[in-house]
C-alpha cells in the first residue's frame, strides 16, 4: 500500500460513482471526517479523549496523533487535487471537500507510527 504500483487500466471515475458516492457521503464525509477533524482539535488542544456526536448520540474515544497526521495527509492531497476538475466536483458532492479544505491546528507528528 506503501508505494502500488498500476498494473492495468482503472475503471473511469463516472462508472465507479454509483458504488462509490454512497460511500464517500455516507461513511466518508459522515463519520470519518468528521471524527478526523474532531480528533485532530482534540489533539492539539491537548485533549486525551475525542468527543463529537453522531446520530444524536456522544461517541467518545482516544484521541489518536496517527489520525490527525492522517488528516494532514489528505488535506495536502486535496490541495494537490484541485486542479482536477471531476474529482473536485466529486469531492464537493460527497461532502468531502469542506473537511478536507479545513485549515486547522495539527501538531506535527514526526512519525505515522506514533499513538
Amino acid at each position: 500500500m506503501r508505494a502500488p504500483t498500476a498494473e492495468g487500466p482503472f475503471e473511469s471515475l463516472e462508472m465507479l460513482l454509483p458504488t462509490l458516492s454512497p460511500l464517500l457521503e455516507e461513511q466518508i464525509a459522515g463519520r470519518f471526517l468528521p471524527w478526523s477533524v474532531a480528533n485532530a482539535k482534540a489533539l492539539a488542544a491537548g485533549e486525551p479523549q475525542t468527543r463529537l456526536e453522531f446520530d444524536g448520540q456522544l461517541y467518545e474515544q482516544n484521541t489518536f496523533k496517527y489520525h490527525a497526521w492522517s488528516l494532514s495527509q489528505l488535506r495536502d492531497k486535496m490541495k494537490l487535487a484541485n486542479s482536477d476538475a471531476a474529482l473536485r466536483r466529486v469531492l464537493e458532492e460527497s461532502g468531502c471537500a469542506p473537511f478536507l479544505a479545513l485549515d486547522l491546528p495539527v501538531p506535527a507528528v514526526s512519525s505515522a507510527r506514533q499513538g
